[in-house]
Formats: structure tokens, sequence, C-alpha cells
């Protein structure tokens, strides 16, 4: 009995898609990012990262490569043909790879077999990824309707590992080893799968090159495979099959709790060496549910990132930052499935998505020696309808800056924050403790000691203490890294939370040896530290107690913490200057010792996470591996600086 594979376009037919009417979004059109899915929290969306076309044409394209020669080859699964049709479905030589050089395109490899459905080029299967070595094309072959012995009615080439040089023709190719009949010889994951699935299935859909040889995500069989110098292969990984819930429709007429596949679509060899995965997850595919492995050898996958949907290709970008591709960023339920998204993994973990409007069935992805990220788009449409393109995607860099703020209410800001500076003055209905940013930078809160809380710039107001009972002054503020709530704390240790902030817990019942000074939430949005005037610490949610100057002899006392980029660590800073650092954060410096016009004030850690700044009252600004951006040291202030951020 033949069956048919499931890849992450195939499940879109299964659903009933008509692509005839989908809506397909226009280049540039706004779209919105929820602030969490699957349990991870994004970064707030602006609009979408501008995309610049520089290859059309091209038959659904795959995924993308860079070769030696610093050109970028990508994969076309082809159109099919009017050969061995079976099930409704035909085979011919229409796959090919283009290369893109220099501002032109070229296919540089022709003749590889595709298979389409008659009638319809869309969802055509065929080369799927290659890896260029500079004189020979690697590539992995899909697969698309496979019999128990691995073999299949259409070409003798699917699911094989096809060797050939550019321009050279099918007669002298290299071909195998063979995916399918690995997997029917062996069967890894054992068949686990929902109703209807085959116990044996191949769809062979990426390739790295790894240890002189290849790993290859083998997508239908859900495992990760090595093919060897001498053209051997062995298992590398299988990946986890999870359980979800069936809509109605999907298995019959009511909701099943069924086993989802993982569905591996892509791999890449990470900064330290391991290697990376990628999975579409299976039907039923819901989104947030999709996550990246991390795969090393003679060890478990474990779970790098999750929280996306039906991913296609995985990169990491020259900071080491890993960046996902959303074939549909709302899983197989999404009724016009049409809208994917490119997001980056920020060292804290927060997913910052870069584009998704202008992105229409991605189905690869790259990052050139510049750092410029390319992307396949339209990966399911042959040249005309509307047509397999590459893009690039413009991945604004982030710089770096702060504000400072008096008890007046008046703000000072620096570096990129300065495009606020217009923004009116508040006039507060007490004094201001604290600032905090918004997430794009553009705007901010101010708290005042009687709870009060003032949004101005695109900051939103999701509620304050004003004008409710408090048992002591509030004394911090900090946002939610996506911008959709804050949090404030009192002295007595009590946290009020709003918006999207959650509360973690407080230390209003504890007995407290000193007041608390400052609040400091976690990079993931999910805790918070709270530190007191002798250096006492309350971490409370995902963040961590690291250690603390509670029992120490202080000449000055403790004003504020600041945390490093990862959550793994903090500083505390004194009103002398002195600095503390505890956990990964690194001391770079203080100034305890300095005389100083006016004590310390305020702490802030820079964008990167990777130095700070002391802020004393007059304004005057200390940096420690940070920037000199400009201080309000030496200008006339309407009163004392209380709290930086940025």
């Amino acid at each position: 009995m033949r069956v048919r594979s499931l890849p992450w376009f195939c499940t879109i037919v299964a659903t009933g898609l008509a692509l005839a009417g989908a809506n397909i979004p226009a280049a540039g059109a706004s779209s919105s990012t929820p602030l969490e899915v699957g349990g991870v929290r994004f970064a707030a969306a602006g609009p979408p990262a501008p995309v610049t076309v520089i290859a059309t044409g091209l038959n659904n394209p795959r995924h993308l490569a860079f070769g030696p020669d610093g050109a970028l080859y990508v994969v076309e699964g082809g159109t099919g043909g009017t050969n061995n049709c079976v099930d409704g479905s035909c085979e011919g030589p229409t796959g090919s790879i283009t290369k893109i050089a220099d501002g032109t395109q070229s296919r540089v490899l022709t003749g590889l077999p595709s298979v389409a459905g008659q009638g319809s080029a869309m969802f055509a299967e065929g080369p799927a990824a290659a890896v260029f070595d500079g004189t020979n094309f690697h590539i992995v072959m899909q697969e698309t309707i496979i019999d128990p012995d691995g073999s299949n009615p259409f070409s003798p080439l699917e699911a094989q590992l096809i060797t050939a040089a550019p321009g050279s023709s099918p007669s002298t190719w290299t071909v195998g080893p063979n995916f399918a009949a690995f997997e029917a010889a062996n069967n890894p994951d054992h068949g686990a799968g929902p109703p209807g699935e085959t116990p044996i299935d191949s769809d062979p859909y990426a390739i790295t090159a790894y240890r002189g040889g290849y790993a290859v995500a083998d997508a239908a069989a859900n495992d990760l495979l090595w093919v060897n110098p001498a053209g051997q292969i062995s298992l590398l990984a299988v990946f986890p099959t999870e359980t979800q819930t069936s809509l109605p429709g999907d298995f019959g007429p009511q909701p099943v709790t069924v086993p989802a596949q993982a569905v591996p679509t892509s791999v890449v060899v990470g900064p330290d060496g391991a290697l990376y995965v990628g999975q579409e997850d299976g039907q039923p595919s819901r989104p947030g549910l999709a996550r990246v492995f991390r795969v090393v050898p003679g060890q478990a996958p474990s779970v790098y990132a999750s929280g996306f949907s039906m991913i296609t290709d995985i990169a990491f970008d020259a900071q080491g930052r890993l960046l996902v591709l959303e074939a549909d960023k709302a899983g197989d339920d999404d009724p016009g499935h049409t809208l994917g998204a490119l997001i980056r993994v920020e060292k804290n973990g927060v997913h910052t998505e870069l584009a998704s409007a202008d992105l229409v069935f991605p189905t690869g992805l790259a990052v050139g020696p510049d750092g410029t990220i390319y992307v396949s788009d339209f990966g399911i449409f042959p040249a005309g309808h509307p047509g397999g393109e590459v893009v690039t995607v413009n991945q604004s860099q982030p710089t770096d800056g702060f504000r400072l703020v008096g008890q007046d209410g008046k703000v000072y800001n620096f570096g990129d924050e300065a495009s606020t500076n217009t923004l009116p003055v508040i006039k507060p209905s007490a004094k201001v403790v604290g600032i905090a940013s918004t997430a794009s930078h553009h705007g901010y809160w101010e708290a005042t000691a009687d709870g009060n809380v003032y949004a101005s710039g695109d900051a939103t107001f999701d509620g304050s203490m004003a004008g409710k009972k408090i048992n002591s002054p509030i004394v911090g503020i900090a946002a939610t890294p996506d911008g959709g709530g804050y949090w404030l704390a009192a002295a007595d240790g009590g946290v009020f939370n709003f918006g999207d902030a959650r509360f973690y817990g407080s230390a209003g019942a504890v007995h407290l040896n000193s007041p608390i000074v400052g609040i400091a939430a976690t990079p993931d949005g999910f805790g918070y530290d709270l530190v007191a005037s002798d250096g006492g610490v309350f971490a409370f949610g995902t963040a961590n107690f690291y250690g603390s100057t509670g029992r120490q002899a202080l000449r000055a006392p403790i004003v504020g913490i600041a945390t490093t980029a990862d959550s793994g660590g903090y500083w505390l800073v004194a009103s002398d200057g002195g600095v503390f650092s505890f956990g990964d954060a690194v001391f770079l410096g203080s100034t305890a010792g300095t005389n100083l016009n006016q004590p310390i004030v305020a702490i802030t850690n820079t964008r990167d996470g990777g130095g700070y700044r002391l802020v004393a009252s007059d304004g005057g600004v200390f940096n420690f591996n940070a920037s000199p951006l400009g201080s309000a040291g030496g200008t006339t202030l309407s009163a004392l600086v209380v709290g930086a951020g940025g």
C-alpha cells in the first residue's frame, strides 16, 4: 500500500485551503504580534521590517545556501511534469538550482525530478536543500509517495542525496545514499504519529555540512541523520512526539487527543559547534508549539528555544543570535495561510519579530558574510503564480541610550532615546521616583511616590495606585520587555502589577532590616528583583538570588540595582558609587573613592547588558564599558535627578 508523506506544505492541502481565494497581504502591510505565544513572551511589534526583492520568477523556492564563491544558491522544488502520474500527481525534470550574485540570477543546475498535482504546480516536491562545496552541489531530494520497502512510483532519485556539478547532465550525477531505504530498514521513530499515518515515512528536507559529511533532517521520519564521508547513513537523533488536541474535522467530527510528530525541517551548525534543528510540528500543528532543538551526538536532543509555529528554516546571525523562519505564524489553523514571520531570539530569550506582513509562505533562510539576512519567499508558488522570490530583510542594529528623570518629572534623553525630547513635561502629583522606557524606546512611564503613573510617547497607561491606600511610598518602577505592563515597588517591599506584568510575589510581609529602594525586571519579563538600602536582594519569579550585601558593613547605602542581559546576575550601586557584582555580572569599575559633586542615585545597564552607567543627582553620568552618550552634569536642573532607565 502506498502512502503519502505530509511535509509542512502538504498539511495545508490537507486542511482544504483554496489558495486561489487566499488573502495574500501586500508588501508593507501592517501586522500585530501576540504578546505571548506558547508561553514565550514577544517583544512589542512595530511596522514590518522592509524587504528588498533580489530574485524573482522562482519555481517553489526552498532552502538557501551560500557557496565558497560568495554567491547565494536557492533550491527550486520545480513544477512537476507529465510523467508517471499517480494519485493525481505527475513527475517531471523541472527542479533546479539558481545562483544569485552581483545583482543577477541564473539557473546553474536543471533537470532535477519534481512532483506536483495535475493542473497545479503549487506545492511541488523535488529538491529541497543543497550544500555547494565549490565543485559540486550535494542535494537532498524529497519523497512524495513511499512504499513500505522505501521505493516510490515516481523517480528513483526521490529521497536520495544527489551530487552534481553546476551545468552537468543527469547521466553524470552521483546518486545516493537513499534515505527512504534507511527509513524502511530502521524506522528510528517507530512510526509514532496521528491516526492514518504510516509507520514508514521519509521526506528529506534539509542538509548542512557536518564533520566531513552531512547532517540531514528527514521531516517525515522525524529524525536527524549523518552521511559520513564514505556515504553511509547513521542516526544522530530522533525527535520526540508531542500530544496535541485536534480540532473538529482534523481526524473526525469530534476533537481527539493525538500524537503530533516533530517534523524537523531545518538544520544548521551553531556557533558552539552543536547542531540545531527547527521543527514544523506535525498535524494538528498548533501555533506556538514548534521548537528548536540542540543536538550533540550521543546525547538526547534538548529544547533550545520554543514558542514558534511551523518552522521552515533557522540560522544564526553575525552576533550569534538564533533566527527562526515561520511559514505561517498562526499554524495550520490559519484559514488564510498567508502570514509568515522572521523572528530573532535575543540573548535573553525574548523573541523579536523582524518581518511578517511582507513574508508569504517563506521557506528558506540564510545569513550572508556581511550579516545580511536572505529569505526565499512565496515558497509554494511557481513562477507567475505569483512566483517565488528571494528577499533581503533589514535587521536594524540595536544602539544604546538612556534617560534621566528629575523629581519634578522632567526627562533628559541621551543616545537613541533623544527622539522623544519633545514630549511635554508632566506635572506630577508627588515626587517622581523612577522611570522605565518602552520596548521601542519611543516612550516611557514615570512613577511617583504616591503610586501615580504617567505615560508619555508610545507608552500606554495600564493603571496605578493613585487614590488607593498604600502602606509605604512607591520607590521604583520596572517595565515588562514587551512594553505591555509594569510593576511598582514600595519601600515596604510591596509590589503592584499592571497590564501584562504578572505578580510573582513581594516582600510586603517580610520583616525588612532596611527599606526597599529599587526594582529590576528579569530580561524575560517573568520575574523581578527588589533591593533594599542595606543591599538585601529579594528574587521573585524567574529571578534568581545570586548574593547580596545585606550582611556587609557598607560605607554608603545601596540606591539601585541593574540585571545582566541573560538574567544570570546583577549589579548593586551605593550612593558613593561603589558597585557590587553578583552572579555573572562583571565588575567593570565604580566611583567609590571619587570626589563626587552629588551622590549616585541610580544604575542603568547598557542595551546589550555588557556595561553600566552610574547616575548622580546632579545629572552626572559615569560610564563603565559603556559609550559616553552625554549627561546632564553642568546643566541647570529644575530639580534633582532621581532615576534612570533605558
